[in-house]
């Protein structure tokens, strides 16, 4: 009988110690989700739960048909699919800009993140237009900007010719964009009528992350019906506002033995790949050490799964 009775017990032992040892993701006394999208600091939901007000999440119903919330930043105003803080990404739903594909369809309001610290991932993103006989290009719409071209691709006409999601440059083009854009305006230059490519006049164009679009889309007419596609943003904390982000994460210590051992820590740049255009002070970037893993934005915020060096 008291076999019987040890073995429950000490398989509960092990879960409570389980949960127990696993590191938080938010601030103490902050909700970690909103419907199935987890919410790490920096972000948050509540007020002191956010590291400031570009970090702020509403979790609200985008439908009235939907039952599971949605996280919106409140900012930028851009629902949230996703939020990494090891690669510092952040996965949005961004619109699509289209022509001519019907009065429902209307071109959206320029977004911009001037002054934000979010970017589009130069690496994770492509510029995709969907359209023939035309240049698409991307036109910077930054307010010290004479409107350069800084991504563009050519689409052309062929009859007999299927379009698929490869974008090759026949009815459908892709390109790659800059790094560090925060603002741009799509446009599509048609060098050849509709009535001479025999195609629809509709055409529309986007930046979306690349990885999204091979996995997600199939049938690139499907997109005429779609408002937004996932884009994906680099993000990154001011340096100059948030040192103490670094402080506090590096002063945390864990004890290993008779050592001392920060879990934790903050790099200061300005050159990585998204090099902080909101800030000439560069971006802070939290790392957990080797061995450990969970949010580096909080004190205590790396569990250790192997041991210490």
């Amino acid at each position: 009988m008291v076999r019987q009775l040890f073995i429950p017990v000490l398989l509960f032992s092990c879960l409570i110690t389980t949960t127990a040892s696993k590191a938080p993701t938010a601030k103490d006394n902050c909700l970690p989700r909103c419907g199935n999208i987890s919410i790490p600091y920096p972000f948050g939901i509540r007020k002191g739960c956010y590291v400031d007000e570009w970090f702020e999440v509403v979790c609200t119903r985008t439908s009235t048909s939907s039952t599971i919330p949605t996280p919106v930043l409140k900012r930028i105003n851009l629902e949230v699919n996703r939020i990494d803080l090891y690669d510092g990404t952040l996965d949005v739903q961004f619109p699509i800009t289209f022509w001519s594909c019907g009065d429902e369809k209307t071109l959206p309001q320029n977004l911009s993140f001037e002054g934000s610290p979010f970017a589009f991932s130069e690496s994770k993103n492509k510029f995709i237009a969907v359209g023939c006989g035309g240049l698409a290009s991307i036109i910077s719409s930054k307010l010290d900007s004479d409107e350069p071209i800084v991504a563009s691709c050519w689409s052309v006409c062929a009859n007999n010719v299927s379009v698929n999601t490869r974008c090759n440059g026949v009815g459908c083009c892709k390109t790659s964009i800059p790094s560090n854009l925060q603002a741009f305006d799509a446009r599509f230059n048609i060098t050849a009528s509709s009535d001479q490519s025999g195609e629809t006049d509709c055409r529309y164009a986007f930046v979306v992350k690349e990885t999204w679009f091979s996995q997600s889309v199939t049938n690139l007419s499907a997109l005429s019906e779609m408002t937004n596609v996932t884009v994906a943003l680099n993000w990154g904390l001011d340096a100059s506002k948030h040192e103490d982000v670094r402080n506090s994460v590096e002063s945390f210590s864990l004890k290993s033995g008779k050592r001392k051992s920060t879990s934790g820590y903050c790099n200061k740049s300005s050159d990585t790949s998204f090099s902080s255009p909101f800030t000439e002070s560069g971006q802070l970037v939290c790392y957990c050490k080797d061995g450990f893993e969970g949010n580096p934005y909080l004190p205590g915020g790396c569990d250790g799964k192997a041991p210490l060096p």
